[in-house]
C-alpha cells in the first residue's frame, strides 16, 4: 500500500491523504466533480473494478480503498478510482 500511495502522489486523479500504516488508503479527488463524494463512490462501484467507499478525514470527505491483495499495482488502484476515464 505504501507503493500505491507513493505512485499516486502528485497524480491528476486523486491525492493520498496519508502515509498508510496498513492496507487502508484514503484519497482526495483532484478532478472537478459535478457529483458529491457519495455520488462518485456509487459511480465507481458500478464499474466493478474495485470497492471504494467514502469516509471523513479531518472533517473532509475522502475516498477510501482497502487493498486486500498484496499484488495490487498502482495502476489497478488508479483504475478503481476512475483514472482511466479521464
Amino acid at each position: 500500500t505504501t507503493a500505491i500511495a507513493e505512485a499516486t502522489t502528485g497524480g491528476t486523479v486523486a491525492s493520498p491523504l496519508h502515509s498508510p500504516e496498513s492496507n487502508i488508503l484514503c484519497w482526495r479527488p483532484k478532478r472537478p466533480s459535478t457529483t458529491s463524494i457519495p455520488g462518485l463512490v456509487a459511480a465507481l462501484r458500478q464499474r466493478e473494478i474495485g470497492w471504494v467507499t467514502s469516509t471523513a478525514v479531518h472533517g473532509d470527505r475522502a475516498l477510501r480503498m482497502t487493498v486486500m491483495n498484496p499484488r495490487t499495482t498502482p495502476q489497478q488502484a488508479l483504475s478503481a478510482l476512475g483514472a482511466d476515464e479521464t
